[in-house]
């Protein structure tokens, strides 16, 4: 008996010396509690509300447009309508997880035009309805392809064809903000809440290299292209033209976008729960261009807020500003660089989250 007993002490031993050693080699417990308040108001005041307006806009639009037949002045406010369904998309889409990217909707709603297949379509003998658009590639239909058609001039022989087009074109986007708007509403915001974890898939996890991406985009093509500062490439200040000449806001609005989400404030509230706050929880600092340390999480809203400065004091569009005003663009390039490295070393190391995205040159 004595035999067996020494054996079981022996064991129950090791098992709590395993069991001692495992917890202090593992890592804390993610803040639940914390992550939970975050997610609550990120779905709340920021992705339905977004949805909501995405789709509203949209609705608006497709109204506009099938009003121009009977009333060719619409198309001024067609182009109105055009500007706030893509201000809205800017703020839905950092929430790509879940509707949107599941179904692929991010890659009809982004994809740039190609003018000379939107220009074969009109010239051709097939009629624009539903059926044709669904069949119709993306860089045809996209919110940009849309925005070609509302704000460039054609024959007056083509006006009727066009406002099809258009229409065909606004339904589906409409179909696709209904669609979304719907199962945010029902079903995926309850889900976005319940991912609690900061794992691979989670809620956070999806959000923040979405918010890389975004960041990426707002860098080398919005950016770094045009100026020819991307991998020391010809500027290319044609990559920046938007036929409705409303570019320079659209980028205000994208980084804005990733800001709002990042500091979790609205218009009415000022003390929102953001990844700021999550980050604040990590006694890791960082240093902004005075020298000075301040927290991590500063550091980001200092460039966010540098960056939509600069970009919203820019006196002409930036196909047109990296010719006449290449320091300043030089500068807002230096700051996206800047706001990315924060982004990639602090945020996601802080909130020890796996970076997914990657870009295609791994830069």
């Amino acid at each position: 008996m004595k035999k067996y007993s020494k054996i079981f002490i022996s064991v129950s031993a090791i098992a709590c010396f395993i069991t001692f050693y495992a917890c202090k080699v593992e890592k804390e417990p993610v803040d639940i509690v914390s992550n939970q308040l975050v997610l609550n108001n990120l779905a709340d005041n920021f992705a339905l509300p977004a949805f909501e307006e995405l789709e509203n806009n949209a609705r608006l639009l497709n109204n506009t447009l099938k009003g121009l037949k009977s009333d060719p002045t619409k198309i001024t406010q067609a182009k109105e309508n055009w500007k706030n369904l893509a201000l809205a998309w800017n703020k839905a889409k950092v929430f790509e997880a879940g509707p949107i990217g599941n179904n692929l909707y991010h890659l009809i709603l982004d994809e740039k035009a190609k003018t000379q297949k939107i220009e074969s379509i009109l010239k051709a003998n097939e009629a624009i309805n539903s059926d044709f658009i669904i069949k119709t590639p993306n860089y045809a239909k996209s919110l940009e392809a849309l925005e070609y058609l509302i704000f460039s001039s054609h024959d007056t022989n083509l006006l009727e064809k066009k406002a099809n087009y258009m229409i065909a074109v606004s339904e589906e986007i409409l179909n696709i903000a209904t669609k979304v708007n719907t199962e945010w509403k029902t079903e995926y915001a309850t889900i976005f809440k319940n991912e609690k974890s900061r794992e691979i898939n989670s809620s956070l996890s999806k959000l923040t290299n979405k918010m890389l991406e975004m960041m990426h985009t707002i860098r080398d093509e919005r950016i770094g292209l045009p100026l020819g500062s991307r991998n020391n490439s010809v500027p290319q200040p044609d990559s920046a033209i938007r036929y409705s000449n409303f570019g320079n806001q659209l980028l205000v609005s994208e980084i804005n976008a990733l800001e709002s989400v990042f500091t979790g404030n609205t218009s009415t509230n000022n003390n929102g729960k953001g990844l700021d706050d999550l980050m604040n929880l990590s006694t890791a600092g960082g240093n902004i261009d005075n020298g000075k340390n301040v927290l991590a999480s500063d550091s980001l809203k200092y460039y966010f807020a540098s960056l939509k400065s600069k970009v919203t004091k820019l006196s002409k569009p930036i196909n047109e500003s990296v010719i006449t005003d290449n320091k300043e663009m030089e500068d807002i390039y230096k700051i996206s660089k800047r706001t990315l490295v924060f982004l990639y070393t602090d945020m996601m190391s802080q909130l020890d989250i796996r970076v997914i995205f990657s870009d295609s040159d791994g830069d």
